[in-house]
């Protein structure tokens, strides 16, 4: 697993380079601090009788690092502090009702477009590195929950960001690509039947600053 994520960064650092590498002297050097609002969904990859997911609302701050070249394209590099999880309503006899958070260190390189000067469309990847998952349970939280939801978790992102000056206002889906974790569906004679894999898909909400030097 440490090699596969080991791996997984050196690629997203490959890609920073890769566009980074036919930079001229028109670059302009940027930095971007923002701050917002996650509303994440843990997503099954398959329905579970009883169970129903639910999203719940974290937060969301740091910075990115970037380059400008001819006006309109922007390379830069995120890092930051990630907040994300939600919450299953369980029917089942017995079941219980639980709220997760999950908190990571993202790494996020993206390339912007700016299709007008007060509005950019945006692409890229992120890789969060797992810091800890707490969670909820009939209104008590339990800090660092062990052994549940330890996965990294890495996917795509896409987004748009409008400009007032140099205040921007910024909407963008990440899409989960790594599971956070798994379940196993067993018969009554505890075959396995099937696979279910859970995953993060979050809507993020920010306002930022843009500086250009």
């Amino acid at each position: 697993m440490h090699h596969s994520r080991t791996h997984l960064f050196q690629a997203f650092v490959a890609l920073l380079f890769v566009c980074i590498a036919p930079s001229s002297l028109m670059a302009q050097f940027t930095f971007t601090p923002q701050a917002g609002l996650n509303i994440n969904r843990i997503n099954a990859s398959k329905d579970i009788e009883g169970l129903s997911m639910e999203s719940a609302t974290y937060t969301s701050f740091g910075g990115r690092f970037g380059y400008i070249f001819l006006d309109k394209l922007e390379v830069e590099v995120g890092v930051l502090y990630n907040q994300r999880g939600g919450q299953w309503i369980d029917d089942n006899p017995g079941g219980v009702d639980a709220k997760w958070l999950f908190k990571y260190l993202d790494i996020q390189p993206q390339v912007e477009y700016k299709i007008w000067p007060q509005l950019g469309v945006y692409a890229g990847g992120y890789y969060g590195f797992h810091l800890r998952s707490d969670r909820n349970v009939d209104g008590d939280w339990e800090e660092d929950v062990p052994g549940l939801y330890e996965e990294d978790d890495f996917g795509i992102s896409l987004g748009l960001r409008a400009y007032i000056g140099r205040i921007f206002l910024q909407g963008q889906y990440d899409i989960g690509l790594n599971p956070i974790d798994q379940l196993t569906i067993t018969n009554a004679n505890g075959q396995s039947t099937e696979t279910v894999d859970f995953k993060n898909r979050t809507l993020q909400l920010a306002v930022g600053y843009h500086f250009v030097f």
